[in-house]
């Protein structure tokens, strides 16, 4: 487990203290090759959006004009979203829009993969890694809880699959639209659709073993409510309320004697 894996606990001095016998992320250490992978799909999302510029260069026939605009925003989601201005009009025109959104949604997906490693918090177990999002912790009414997400090999290697066919999607989209506005054949085959993967695995499957019995009860609690599978809660039964009249009625209709 990381050492700063529950920092509301420990005081700063404690983590100093033990700062120079450890790397910046043990839990990376731990398991290397899960860490192999994450840094890959941090770091090679910008390949992602800069083809992703390059179709909408093409769909606006200056790629200088697009990739200047793009690129004079700071925010990778503001890039997307200014890409997605640009060439959805043209997309539409030629009768590609499905394939189009298809792409557009898969590039966002990715894009939400590798913001959620980029800016988080790892720690992790025997069973592999876990991270946080701070920022949810900052948004919470109060105190400083956060929710630990379980990834695995197993999910990493899909979500890293993921991104590589994302190459083969967007050069079959730009060769799609260059096909459609006569400048070229189509060349590029089709690559194989995949399901988008989960984000992480379900947090109700993976209570992080170093939580207190109270820790342990809540982030199962929250995890069940995100899931939606948090069981519903057992009402009383009402009680029946009736005149006098009524409890009358109900009694001779059920042959019973009337109470004195």
């Amino acid at each position: 487990m990381s050492s700063l894996a529950q920092p509301t606990r420990s005081t700063f001095s404690h983590i100093l203290a033990r700062a120079f016998d450890m790397s910046i992320n043990p839990s990376f250490d731990a398991h290397p090759i899960e860490g192999a992978i994450v840094g890959k799909l941090v770091v090679s999302f910008g390949e992602i959006e800069l083809l992703f510029g390059l179709v909408a260069a093409a769909a606006l026939g200056n790629q200088n004009m697009a990739l200047r605009a793009m690129y004079r925003s700071r925010s990778t989601g503001g890039r997307i979203d200014l890409a997605d201005v640009l060439m959805r009009d043209t997309f539409v025109k030629v009768n590609l829009k499905p394939i189009y959104e298809e792409t557009l949604g898969a590039v966002r997906h990715c894009l939400k993969i590798r913001n959620q490693y980029a800016h988080c918090h790892w720690a992790h177990g025997s069973d592999g890694l876990y991270f946080s999002q701070l920022e949810d912790a900052a948004n919470r009414a109060q105190g400083f809880d956060y929710d630990h997400k379980h990834i695995g090999l197993s999910l990493l290697k899909e979500q890293q699959a993921f991104f590589d066919n994302m190459k083969l999607m967007l050069l079959y989209l730009g060769d799609n639209l260059n096909a459609a506005l006569g400048r070229t054949n189509l060349s590029c085959p089709k690559p194989p659709v995949l399901p988008l993967p989960n984000l992480h695995n379900p947090a109700s499957q993976h209570v992080p073993h170093w939580l207190s019995e109270d820790a342990k009860h809540q982030h199962l609690e929250r995890a069940l409510e995100a899931e939606g599978t948090h069981p519903q809660r057992v009402r009383p039964p009402s009680v029946l309320r009736l005149t006098e009249e009524e409890w009358i009625a109900k009694y001779r209709k059920e042959g019973r004697p009337l109470p004195d």
